[in-house]
């Protein structure tokens, strides 16, 4: 009877241990419900000192999301002319905060608003590598959906040129196999 209780103890004991482990990965993960799931958090927990340890990373995950709010909110009110440097800025604020997984994330979101930018392809190719990935395919993306006759004024021209320029030495300097728009390497 006793060895019953002793395991049925046990179990118990490793079940809050997950429970509690779910709520604290919650309560540091940035996001725009963290008051409701500290406050459940709260009801749940009876040790005082896990609590207000969860409490200091739900702070700190508000202020992320705070952040990150704002280079949300300036993502979806782009203009033609920003939404380019609005996406390279959000990716860039992600690297710096050391979320190279994220950086790549809104780049990729990035993408689809921005896949006939140089420029865009150049910053994020810049970001891989400063994350220590291979590029290869973000290069070998960008070389296909970006051919270098798309711009239609001087300034885009030069401008993709600088943007073309750099993804070539990016590609040298790895030795990756360069393909040229339009050709079936």
């Amino acid at each position: 009877m006793r060895a019953q209780t002793d395991l049925d103890a046990s179990i118990v004991t490793a079940q809050a241990g997950r429970v509690r482990s779910t709520f604290q990965r919650q309560l540091a993960e940035p996001g725009p419900t963290l008051d409701a799931v500290l406050e459940e958090y709260g009801s749940w927990e009876e040790d005082k000192d896990m609590l207000a340890k969860s409490s200091e990373a739900c702070i700190a995950a508000k202020k992320a999301y705070a952040d990150r709010e704002g280079f949300e909110a300036g993502v979806r009110q782009a203009t033609a002319e920003t939404v380019v440097s609005c996406w390279v800025d959000y990716g860039m604020f992600e690297q710096s905060k050391g979320a190279k997984e994220r950086a790549i994330c809104v780049m990729e979101r990035g993408c689809l608003m921005c896949c006939l930018s140089p420029q865009y392809w150049q910053a994020y190719i810049t970001c891989v590598i400063a994350g220590g990935g291979d590029a290869s395919t973000v290069y070998a993306r960008a070389v296909r959906n970006c051919p270098e006759s798309s711009p239609r004024d001087a300034p885009s021209r030069e401008a993709t040129h600088r943007a073309y320029d750099v993804m070539h030495r990016v590609a040298d300097d790895k030795g990756w196999r360069i393909s040229s728009p339009g050709s079936n390497v």
